[in-house]
């Protein structure tokens, strides 16, 4: 795989960003979350004002934006709508048929929220194994590990695991490692998404076990001298081995090459590329080939340094041996906690495996994408009848590209939102801020307009998707511009997206301030006396 530096990776496949988070952010973005679903409670009784009774005024400014950013009308739809009207303040191929590329994480996110609840947990039970190689000596221990698909588990999630372990009073595992990957079927990369381009982070492989998100990460050190390159794991990889070389180039494009390297030995990555000589440090990242493996190798390292065990050999659960009992049961962050991962990062694997936990009522192993998006299609139908036939869905993340949604149904879908009280402030709240964080933080809105747009992108090639609210304080907009079949890069489309959503935001501002001839010149109101401060005389006991 390459990357091209300082080019940012794909916005849509990106799987992780935390290190490149500014602080301050993980605290006001929750806080920003409470404020804007605020706002939108507000809003549910307002209108924008000005474009109420100017919808040929709106519609003329959206379509000279459409013109001046050359985007066809045959392949743009696009719909405005205030939830305290009746009819749209714009609507542009509002019933047309469209890939939705990632916007299919609105649907795949109201499904989950309304079927499992945000109180949602993922599960990983542990069970104690009896290994019986010779009856006239005592049986070994064997710890039996049952995946169950969550996608919160990080690397210090094991070792805080195997503590827990001990704690329950286990002293020994002598035996082997089981895993138990029955929970579901299907190929780890779901047959919609097509060709797989080499082990991308954003395809990652879906399966019951996942750690760090089935991703390697590695901080790339360039030294002071330019000259010498460190290859950091982030997080580590206890006896993972990295193979590097780099060419160093005087001018040009940078690039750098990541891929795992087969190995029955453990992790291997080979990392290259070609470098200008100057001091900095970023970021790669690229997905594990086998996730049980990886997974395994983890904990053994875990349970290793917890004192519980030797060699520990991993071997496949048959169901023939005999299973002494659970000892410790995992549970994953809340899914309304965790649900950011899907929408402000549009993680892919995320998605599949929410998807997958929707069947999850009807069956508790053997579970394939086909079962939820089963549960998908049973509630579309039953909450927004009149848009189930212009839909189609055939994966949880949006990278196949024979979905297809309408503009007007993810309209309705983000109004109805706004009525669910049980699931509102955890939907809006994993939606991305224009320019604060998620997908949307370095997307091209002025400064003006952040914090003021709350939505969810969409990219593939030649299409280019984004769908949420306009924030007016006491006043909301709902809207889904949806762009397809167009030539141009993905970056080049996505400025001239912003472009227009940001005329149409200043386009309901300058309506809804009133005309300058109307405003009248008050004088400044003078500023309240400020009375002099009494001096005191200071008491001879006063001043002993």
């Amino acid at each position: 795989m390459r990357w091209h530096i300082p080019q940012r990776p794909h916005p849509e496949r990106s799987t992780g960003r935390a290190a490149r988070r500014t602080p301050w952010l993980r605290t006001a973005a929750p806080l920003a979350a409470t404020l804007f679903g605020a706002g939108l409670l507000i809003g549910l009784g307002g209108t924008p004002r000005g474009h109420a009774a100017e919808p040929d005024g709106l519609a003329r400014r959206i379509e000279g934006l459409l013109a001046q950013e050359r985007l066809d009308h045959e392949g743009v739809a696009l719909v405005l709508r205030s939830p305290s009207q009746a009819e749209p303040l714009y609507a542009l191929r509002p019933a047309e048929p469209r890939i939705p590329a990632s916007n299919v994480k609105l649907v795949v996110s109201y499904v989950a929220l309304r079927e499992l609840t945000p109180n949602f947990r993922w599960r990983t039970r542990f069970f104690l194994v009896e290994e019986q190689d010779d009856p006239r000596l005592p049986p070994r221990q064997g710890l039996l590990v049952e995946g169950g698909g969550d996608p919160t588990l990080t690397r210090a999630d094991l070792d805080t695991i195997a503590l827990r372990l001990r704690l329950t009073g286990l002293d020994r595992i002598d035996g082997h490692l089981f895993y138990d990957d029955r929970m579901f079927e299907g190929p780890a990369y779901p047959e919609a998404w097509g060709p797989i381009e080499d082990e991308m982070p954003w395809y990652a492989p879906v399966s019951p076990f996942i750690l760090n998100l089935n991703t390697a990460g590695f901080l790339i050190v360039v030294g002071g001298d330019g000259t010498r390159v460190d290859v950091i794991p982030q997080p580590p990889l206890p006896e993972a081995r990295i193979f590097s070389q780099f060419n160093w180039i005087e001018d040009g494009r940078e690039s750098i090459r990541l891929r795992q390297l087969p190995s029955v030995n453990g992790l291997a990555f080979s990392v290259s590329g070609d470098l200008l000589p100057l001091e900095r440090t970023f970021s790669v990242a690229t997905a594990i080939i086998d996730p049980v493996d990886h997974f395994f190798r983890q904990l053994r390292w875990s349970l290793q340094q917890a004192g519980l065990g030797g060699q520990l050999p991993l071997s496949q659960f048959s169901g023939t041996t005999p299973v002494a009992g659970p000892v410790y049961t995992h549970y994953s962050r809340p899914l309304g906690a965790y649900l950011r991962e899907v929408n402000k990062e549009s993680n892919n694997l995320v998605a599949e495996v929410m998807l997958r936990a929707l069947a999850l009522r009807q069956k508790e192993v053997g579970i394939t994408s086909e079962d939820g998006l089963a549960v998908v299609n049973e509630v579309v139908a039953h909450d927004f009848p009149e848009y189930a036939e212009q839909l189609r869905f055939f994966d949880g993340s949006g990278l196949s590209r024979d979905n297809r949604v309408t503009a007007g149904f993810i309209v309705a879908l983000l109004e109805r939102v706004l009525t669910r009280f049980e699931f509102r402030a955890e939907y809006l709240s994993s939606l991305s801020v224009g320019g604060w964080d998620g997908t949307l933080q370095n997307r091209s809105f002025p400064r003006r307009q952040w914090g003021r747009i709350r939505a969810k992108s969409g990219t593939l090639k030649g299409v280019q998707n984004l769908s949420g609210y306009f924030n007016f304080g006491s006043d909301l907009v709902v809207f889904s511009f949806l762009i397809q079949d167009d030539p141009r890069d993905y970056l080049s489309l996505q400025r001239a997206q912003d472009r227009v959503i940001s005329g149409i935001f200043d386009s309901f501002i300058e309506n809804a301030a009133p005309p300058a001839s109307a405003k009248t010149y008050r004088p400044p109101m003078p500023a309240p006396p400020v009375p002099e401060p009494k001096r005191q005389q200071l008491s001879a006991v006063s001043a002993q």
